[in-house]
């Protein structure tokens, strides 16, 4: 394989060239996850002493070393041979000589393992090549057979195998307890994960380095990386008083009925050890709330805006919460903080060069752009029309998905754009779900939409009508995006839904996997059927939009637009709420859908 030399900001690496990431964003920023190396400048002192699981090359080994000086030591666990040989060069370029390697990976037995050569792999990431299959046979050792005097630090970055190795390294944490940097991004794997570290004691919180800087040491604007980011957690333990306040708290996701009462009685023990952490009291808040307990929510909330009346995260979350209630004046405006989020770009947010439209009249072009789901860009596009009543020349972009569908419905007459495509040029801006509280609408009369703002090509409703000739006309969605905020109370059973499949079959399964070429297509399907039953998903607010009879199934953890209680909603007229009364028991609910379905068809037979 061939190996380039770049000089970069911590000194001379030598790197593999087809290295898709370390050896590339070395070649060209002169770096490597820069972000990752500020964060170990601040956790790491001179004297510290550190591992570092999945070493590679060295690109970040050589600034831990650094920062820890000669007085501290680094011990860097590599097993793949190639990348070792590389690392112990860049040591030496670099006069690095407070190092010990071991040349073998970490794991919870010893022995050996397989691995593949970095030759043979199929990708040229070569930082990912991953213990347990390949035709190389590798050392592996437990952390805990290496006698550690101190240790401060644990970096680990293994490719999915990071519980393996702090089970193998249980004895020296115990007796250690350092702070550890983890590595999390194997979906499949993180809830395991996190419920280890959760149980050892720590509080872990979310870190997202772009692998991309602005700043980066060559002065390289082409950001080859695009949005990409490392997605790893800083975790700390629980009884060092260790301020943590720009990075968001990582929940434990085992799920459980208790899992809520579980979450607020470990951030009442964090409350307790330590009073003046705005986070834990939030957090016990955040969860009382979800239980019901809203007195106690609000309470809690209260002293800590008393504390610090400034406290965003705490204002936010109350806005949330007054949004819940139907308190709008309060809550659109807490819904705006939304905006003081430390990493924006989980729910779409934006950084314009032109100032923020404030809602009074004007001629001048407005961009209205969409951010957070397809869901909430169905929702909140009913007030374009009250936009172009103050602001004729406003126009929108909106995700690739609904563009033809908004387009068909004419939201937004004057112009329509594919979400972050080339557009005319606009003197102000405004976010879609902004524009309540831009147009200062409190009242639900001012929030209810037409009978229905959205119909799809009728042309395309044809075909669907001739498919669904011989189904029920009915249409079940049981589960949404993964990437929503609860996933794990929002999705059913599907397994719990064949009594209603069975006796009403057969019936148009709505879920989203591929079976739809875009929101035209569902919206043809769902003008097609007479009843769509669905969980809390984007389908719910297309069929409401299109004014279609629509039975929503929620969960006793509703999102905040659907309150917590009634069956109707002020803001679709055809959807009718079944609701959970016992967290992640979904039975019963579906027992009274079955009972109004059985009304519905004697009504329909009289």
């Amino acid at each position: 394989m061939q190996v380039k030399t770049a000089r970069c900001r911590h000194g001379t690496f030598l790197y593999f060239s087809r290295d898709s990431f370390v050896g590339r964003s070395l070649e060209i920023y002169g770096e490597y996850s820069e972000q990752e190396v500020d964060a170990f400048s601040l956790i790491l002192k001179p004297g510290d002493v550190a591992i570092e699981v999945g070493s590679n090359i060295g690109a970040l080994t050589v600034p831990m070393a650094r920062i820890v000086g000669p007085q501290g030591k680094v011990y860097a666990y590599e097993p793949q041979p190639s990348s070792c040989r590389l690392l112990h060069e860049n040591l030496l370029l670099n006069n690095i000589g407070n190092v010990i390697i071991k040349e073998c990976a970490a794991g919870k037995r010893s022995g050996t393992v397989q691995m593949p050569r970095l030759e043979s792999l199929s990708h040229v990431n070569y930082g990912a090549a991953e213990v347990g299959a390949g035709e190389l046979t590798v050392p592996i050792e437990r952390i805990d057979e290496t006698e550690f005097e101190r240790l401060d630090f644990i970096k680990l970055d293994c490719e999915g195998h990071e519980r393996e190795v702090l089970i193998g390294a249980q004895d020296t944490i115990k007796r250690s307890r350092p702070i550890i940097y983890c590595e999390n991004d194997r979906k499949e794997k993180s809830v395991e994960l996190i419920g280890h570290l959760i149980d050892i004691g720590y509080r872990l919180f979310w870190h997202r380095p772009y692998l991309w800087s602005p700043k980066n040491f060559k002065g390289e604007q082409r950001n080859v990386f695009g949005e990409i980011v490392s997605i790893n957690m800083l975790c700390v333990p629980a009884e060092r008083k260790i301020e943590v306040t720009a990075l968001d708290e990582v929940a434990d996701l085992r799920v459980r009925p208790d899992m809520y009462e579980r979450e607020m009685r470990r951030f009442e023990l964090e409350m307790e050890r330590h009073p003046a952490d705005l986070t834990a009291r939030l957090l016990v808040a955040h969860y009382a709330n979800l239980v019901g307990e809203n007195e106690k929510s609000r309470t809690l909330m209260a002293e800590n805006l008393r504390r610090d009346p400034t406290h965003a995260a705490t204002r936010s979350i109350s806005g949330l919460i007054d949004l819940q209630q139907g308190k709008y004046h309060t809550g659109w405006d807490g819904y705006e903080l939304r905006y003081l989020q430390k990493e924006q770009k989980h729910f779409g947010g934006r950084f314009m060069d032109v100032p923020k439209w404030d809602g009074s009249p004007t001629d001048e072009p407005i961009l209205i752009w969409s951010e957070q789901g397809f869901g909430d860009s169905i929702m909140f596009a009913r007030f374009m029309k009250n936009v172009l009543a103050l602001a004729p020349n406003a126009f929108m972009d909106i995700q690739p998905q609904l563009f033809e569908l908004f387009e068909l419905s004419h939201i937004s007459p004057m112009g329509l754009y594919r979400q972050r495509r080339s557009m005319p040029r606009y003197k102000y801006h405004c976010s879609l779900p902004s524009l309540p509280a831009t147009l200062k609408l409190y009242s639900e009369q001012q929030l209810r939409a037409p009978r229905y703002y959205l119909w799809p090509d009728p042309f395309m409703i044809g075909p669907w009508i001739d498919k669904l000739k011989t189904m029920s006309g009915i249409g079940v969605c049981w589960i949404g995006s993964p990437r929503s905020e609860r996933p794990y109370s929002r999705d059913i059973d599907q397994a719990l839904l064949d009594p209603l499949m069975s006796e009403y079959a057969p019936v148009l399964s709505l879920v989203q996997t591929g079976q739809f070429e875009s929101f035209m297509d569902t919206a043809a399907a769902i003008a097609a059927l007479d009843l769509v039953i669905t969980v809390d998903t984007s389908i719910a607010h297309l069929a409401g939009a299109m004014g279609k009879e629509c039975w929503l199934l929620l969960s006793t953890d509703p999102d905040w637009r659907w309150s917590l209680h009634g069956e109707r909603t002020h803001w679709y007229d055809s959807i009718r709420i079944f609701r959970q009364r016992e967290f992640l028991n979904w039975q019963p609910v579906l027992d009274d859908v079955m009972a109004a379905l059985a009304e519905r068809k004697l009504e329909k037979a009289a």
